[in-house]
C-alpha cells in the first residue's frame, strides 16, 4: 500500500491516508483519517492478485469506517470547538453513519463501476466534504451530498425504464402497422403480382426485413440515443475546463459530418444489395426445397448446391463491403480525435498553474471517453439509415394496387343470384399484365343452364384462362363476361367468387378436422355434411375413421389419397350448391378407375349445375353437352361431341385420332 497526506482546504493539518492498489493505478479504497487512527497496512500482507487486493481494501475501509469514525470525529471536534461532551456524542453517532454510507458508495463505484473519472471526481468531493475532512460541525451541505446521491440513484433506473417503455411502445406500435398494412396489401393483390415475384422475395420481407424492422432497428435506436447524450455531456463537461476546446469539437463535427456525407450512400446502397441479394438466395432455398424430388430425379444436386453456394457467396460479399465501409469511416474518426487529445495535452501543459490537475486529467478522462465513442457513434448513426432501406423496402408493398378498390369492395350484395347457371361471353380479350400479348382474343361464346361443356386445346391455348376470367383473377380489358345477365364488374368479388364452386388439379385440404374441410364456416348441420359425403360416395371411408367428421387432415391432406381427396372437394362443392361448377382438370393426376368413378359421380350429383370441365384427358368429355375447342386465346370450335367426331377436319377430331382419346 501506498499512504499520501494532503492539506485539508480549511488550513487544519491532517493525515489523510489514500490506499492505493499497488498492481492498478485505479484508486480501489478511498478513506480518510488520521495517521494514528488508521494503521498502515504492509504491502507484503496483501495479495499481488488484483481482486484479492480489492477485497482486502474494501474490509479494510468498512472495518475503519465503524471502529475509527469515533476517534477521528473526537480528535478533530477537540481541535476547533471545544464543545461539550454531549454536542460530541451527537456529532460523533450522526457523522459515523454519513461516512459509513459514503465510505459504502465509494466501495460500490471502485470495485463495480471502477472508471477513473469517479475516482477523480470522489478526490475532488472528499477534498471539499466537511465530514470526511474531519469536521466536527455537522453542516447542510453533508445532507445535500447524500441527497443528490440517492436522487441519482433513484431517479436514473425510472427514467431508463420510461425510456424503454416508451421506445418499445412506440416501435412496436410502427412495426405492427406496418406489417398489417404490407400484410393486407398483399393478400389483397392480384395474381398477376404472385406470378411476378417469386416467393422468396416475398418470403423475405415476411422474415428478414420485418425481423429488422422489429428488432434491430429499434434496438439501433435506443443504443443511438444513449450514445448521443453521452456523446454531447461529455463534450459539454470538457468545454468547462477551457473553451478553446470548441475549436476543435467544431472542426471534429465538420469532420464526421463531411465522413458520414461521404459514406453513407455507398453504406446505403450496399444494405440494399444485401438485401436484395437475400431475396434471390431465399428464392434459390425455396425452389430447391419444393422441388427435390425433380432435381434428384435428373441427378441436378450438384448443380443446385453449386448455385446455392454462388448465391451465398454474394450476400457474404456484400455484407463484408458493408462493414469494410463503416470501418473506413471509423478509422479516420479516430484520426480525427486523437489529433484533439494531443492539443488538448498540450492546452494543459501550457497552461500550468492555471487549470487545477484534477480538472485536466478528469478532461483527459472525458476526451478519452469521446475518442472511443466517436467512431462507434458514426458507425451507429450510418448502420441506423442503412437499415431504414428495410422501412423503404417494405413501403413498397404498402403501395401495391389491390385487387379491387374500395368502391368496388362497397358494392352491396345482390339477393339470391345467380337464379341460373347461364354464362355469356361477349368479344372478351384479356392479357396478364400490359406488357405481354393477348391471352384471350374476341372470345364469345354462350353456355346455357345446366348444360355440360369440356374445354380442350393444347397446352397454351387459354383453358385455365377462362376460370381466371371467370373468378376475376385477371382483368378484362375490352368486352363483358355476363352470368345470369348481369355483368360479373358489377358484382360484389366477395360474393362472385363465393357463387362459383371449383375442383381444382391439385385438391386443397386444410390442416384441420374433415368437418372444417367440408364446413369452414360452421353453416351446415352433421346430416347436411353426411349427406354430401353420401352423394360423392366417401361416407364410408370417413366414418371408419376413429372421429369420423372430428378426424384429422394434414396439411395438403397429405394423410388421404389424391383420389379421396377429390372426393371431398366435390363433397364441399355440393354443399355450397351453387349454379356453376368448374373442374380445372380435376382427374388429370389420378388413375383411370377413379377417374371413372369420379366421372360418374358428378354427371349424378351435379346434373342440376353449369359444369365447365377443363379436360386432360379428351375421353372424360365426351358425355358432355358441347365441346369448347380453343387455340391460342381464340375459339376454334364450339358444338357437340357427335358433331366434332363427325367431321375429320374439326381440330377436336384430330386431337381424338392422334392422342387416342387419352391425355393430350
Amino acid at each position: 500500500m501506498k499512504e499520501r497526506s494532503l492539506e485539508n482546504i480549511t488550513g487544519r493539518s491532517k493525515t489523510t491516508h489514500f490506499y492505493l492498489n499497488s498492481n492498478d493505478s485505479t484508486l480501489s479504497t478511498l478513506y480518510m483519517g488520521t495517521s494514528n487512527s488508521m494503521p498502515i497496512i504492509d504491502e507484503s500482507s496483501a495479495s499481488n492478485d488484483n481482486a484479492t487486493t480489492a477485497i482486502f481494501n474494501t474490509v479494510t475501509s468498512i472495518y475503519n469506517a465503524i471502529t475509527n469514525t469515533t476517534n477521528l470525529i473526537v480528535t478533530n471536534t477537540t481541535q476547533m470547538y471545544q464543545n461539550s461532551y454531549t454536542t460530541d456524542t451527537y456529532n460523533n453517532s450522526d457523522t459515523s453513519m454519513t461516512d459509513l454510507i459514503l465510505t459504502t458508495r465509494n466501495i460500490y463505484k471502485n470495485l463495480v463501476t471502477n472508471t477513473t473519472d469517479s475516482n477523480i471526481l470522489d478526490i475532488g468531493d472528499m477534498s471539499r466534504n466537511s465530514i470526511l475532512n474531519a469536521t466536527s460541525e455537522y453542516t447542510n451541505n453533508d445532507w445535500f451530498y447524500l441527497l443528490v446521491y440517492s436522487s441519482v440513484a433513484v431517479v436514473i433506473p425510472v427514467l431508463l425504464i420510461l425510456k424503454g417503455i416508451s421506445l418499445a411502445t412506440l416501435t412496436m406500435s410502427a412495426s405492427t402497422t406496418i406489417h398489417d398494412n404490407i400484410f393486407t396489401n398483399v393478400i389483397r393483390s392480384p395474381m398477376s403480382f404472385f406470378d411476378s415475384n417469386p416467393p422468396g422475395r416475398i418470403m423475405n420481407k415476411f422474415s428478414k426485413e420485418l425481423d429488422e424492422a422489429d428488432y434491430t432497428l429499434p434496438q439501433l435506436l435506443d443504443i443511438l440515443l444513449q450514445v448521443f447524450m453521452q456523446f454531447v455531456i461529455l463534450a459539454i463537461m470538457s468545454l468547462q475546463t477551457n473553451l478553446m476546446f470548441i475549436i476543435g469539437f467544431v472542426l471534429a463535427f465538420i469532420i464526421m459530418y463531411l465522413l458520414r456525407y461521404i459514406s453513407i450512400a455507398t453504406v446505403r446502397q450496399l444494405k440494399r444489395l444485401e438485401n436484395l441479394k437475400r431475396s434471390v438466395l431465399l428464392g434459390h432455398v425455396n425452389t430447391t426445397t419444393n422441388g427435390l424430388v425433380t432435381i434428384s430425379t435428373f441427378n441436378q444436386n450438384e448443380f443446385f448446391f453449386k448455385r446455392f453456394c454462388y448465391h451465398h457467396d454474394v450476400v457474404c460479399s456484400v455484407e463484408l463491403l458493408f462493414d469494410f465501409a463503416l470501418r473506413w469511416v471509423g478509422v479516420r474518426l479516430d484520426l480525427t480525435f486523437i489529433c484533439i487529445f494531443v492539443a488538448a495535452v498540450y492546452i494543459f501543459a501550457l497552461s500550468k498553474g492555471t487549470i487545477s490537475p484534477s480538472f485536466a486529467a478528469m478532461t483527459l478522462n472525458f476526451l478519452t471517453q469521446i475518442l472511443n465513442m466517436s467512431q462507434f457513434l458514426i458507425r451507429i448513426i450510418n448502420d441506423t439509415e442503412s437499415r431504414f432501406t428495410i422501412i423503404e423496402r417494405l413501403n413498397q408493398f404498402r403501395s401495391l394496387t389491390p385487387e379491387i378498390t374500395e368502391e368496388a369492395r362497397n358494392i352491396p350484395k345482390k339477393n339470391n343470384w345467380p337464379k341460373t347457371g347461364d354464362v355469356r361471353f361477349s368479344g372478351v380479350w384479356m392479357k396478364y399484365r400490359e406488357d405481354m400479348k393477348y391471352i384471350f382474343k374476341n372470345v364469345s361464346f354462350h353456355i346455357r343452364d345446366n348444360e355440360k361443356i369440356g374445354i380442350v386445346g393444347r397446352t397454351g391455348a387459354g383453358k385455365s384462362s377462362l376460370g381466371s376470367i371467370l373468378f376475376r383473377l385477371v382483368k378484362v380489358d375490352k368486352g363483358k363476361v355476363l352470368i345470369d345477365d348481369v355483368d360479373i364488374c358489377m358484382i360484389n368479388l366477395d360474393e362472385l367468387r363465393s357463387k362459383i364452386s371449383i375442383i381444382p388439379q391439385d385438391p386443397v385440404l386444410f390442416s384441420g378436422t374433415i368437418r372444417y374441410n367440408l364446413d369452414p364456416f360452421s353453416e351446415y348441420s352433421d346430416e347436411k355434411l353426411w349427406e354430401s359425403l353420401e352423394k360423392v360416395q366417401i361416407k364410408s371411408k370417413i366414418m371408419s375413421m376413429e372421429h369420423c367428421l372430428d378426424s384429422m387432415v394434414e396439411e395438403n391432406g397429405e394423410n388421404i389419397s389424391v383420389g379421396e381427396r377429390q372426393l371431398i372437394c366435390m363433397a364441399r362443392a355440393l354443399l355450397k350448391n351453387n349454379k356453376i361448377l368448374l373442374l380445372d382438370e380435376a382427374t388429370a393426376s389420378i388413375d383411370t378407375g377413379t377417374d371413372a368413378i369420379i366421372q360418374a359421380t358428378i354427371a349424378r350429383v351435379f346434373s342440376d349445375y353449369t359444369v365447365l370441365t377443363i379436360a386432360h384427358r379428351l375421353n372424360t368429355v365426351l358425355n358432355c353437352d358441347k365441346i369448347l375447342v380453343m387455340d391460342q386465346g381464340e375459339i376454334i370450335e364450339f358444338d357437340s361431341p357427335e358433331v366434332l367426331l363427325s367431321k375429320p377436319s374439326s381440330m377436336f377430331s384430330q386431337m381424338m385420332s392422334t392422342s387416342g382419346g387419352g391425355a393430350l
